[in-house]
């Protein structure tokens, strides 16, 4: 069936990384959107990267607190505007998981009943979830011994766990409150890329970028390559390719995908990083310790459904990810 494109979507994200890259794919497709955030700050951000889209095309909203009765309604129920597709975007560190998702599930549950009640035109709800771990989890910890603690456990299977047990409440939820939409759940393994916006110290954490700043491009040649993070990776460009799809296509209705680009190591992060980015000398740790356990591969990720539905049939390789990457992050060093 021929994509149908949507008249006019509503982002809700709590990631700016992700955000900016989905509401640029966007407005490429000619489509309006309004992007809701609980702060202003957050959204004058996403208004510097995008200041030459005329209004029409992209509104903000200020939604400060999420989870009150009827948070989203005011921004959903606009006498002039109908929205069709929401897209709804969540950073979760499936490593704490079970503290996570209480948030997480109460966010998603307000804004399926607040759309229900007053956004009649709706026809799909989508729910991208990023899987990487941040700094923020690790308190009183740098990142760099953070990464060291992470090693003790399988992060790939805390995140496989928590994306099942997440999938189960969302569909639960849509089964609770039986609104009329659909709901479109895609599911990323750690996610890299290029910023969207000035490079400044508080933007490169977003996502998994930080984890390229603090442990390779911030570290000595001479320190330990840090233990290998999720195993899998996609470039955020990937990821926001495939979000304006799921709003496109017919045939994704009420599926869940999950994206993997391939797996992305310690050792290949630091040697594309070496090779690929200039002005890095004296830093990025060469080589691990001879006696570090080797990252045990875990279980294949399925992504034919992404690929045959979503047409995602080519990832941006870890050399495109990490080379712009990179060199935007070296301009914090500079």
């Amino acid at each position: 069936m021929a994509p149908t494109a949507p008249a006019r979507i509503l982002l809700s994200s709590d990631n700016t990384l992700v955000g900016c890259h989905i509401i640029s794919q966007v407005l490429s497709s000619r489509i309006s959107i309004r992007v809701v955030d609980t702060t202003q700050a957050a959204l004058n951000t996403v208004k510097r990267v995008f200041s030459d889209v005329d209004e029409a095309q992209l509104q903000l909203a200020v939604v400060p607190d999420k989870i009150a009765p009827g948070a989203f309604n005011t921004a959903l129920n606009s006498p002039d505007i109908q929205f069709d597709t929401i897209i709804h975007t969540i950073s979760v560190d499936f490593s704490v998981y079970d503290k996570d998702l209480t948030g997480v599930v109460r966010v998603v549950g307000n804004l399926i009943r607040n759309a229900a009640d007053v956004a009649l035109r709706v026809r799909r709800l989508i729910i991208v979830v990023d899987g990487s771990r941040t700094p923020g989890h690790w308190p009183g910890q740098s990142w760099r011994r953070a990464a060291g603690t992470a090693n003790q456990y399988n992060a790939f299977n805390d995140w496989w766990t928590g994306i099942k047990q997440l999938e189960d409440y969302l569909r639960g939820l849509m089964h609770e409150a039986k609104p009329h939409f659909d709901l479109v759940t895609i599911y990323a393994p750690t996610v890299y890329g290029p910023l969207m916006e000035e490079v400044d110290r508080e933007v490169i954490y977003e996502a998994g970028n930080g984890r390229i700043w603090d442990c390779f491009l911030n570290a000595r040649e001479e320190e330990e390559l840090p233990p290998d993070d999720l195993y899998y990776f996609i470039d955020v460009r990937d990821l926001a390719f495939a979000t304006i799809q799921a709003a496109l296509v017919p045939e994704a209705s009420n599926q869940n995908f999950i994206l993997c680009a391939g797996s992305l190591l310690s050792q290949k992060i630091s040697d594309v990083l070496r090779a690929r980015v200039p002005g890095i000398p004296g830093r990025v740790p060469r080589t691990r310790s001879s006696s570090a356990a080797a990252t045990p591969v875990p279980q294949r990720i399925d992504s034919t459904p992404a690929s045959a539905i979503l047409g995602l049939v080519r990832y941006l390789s870890v050399e495109e990810t990490l080379s712009s990457l990179g060199q935007q992050l070296m301009a914090c060093a500079r």
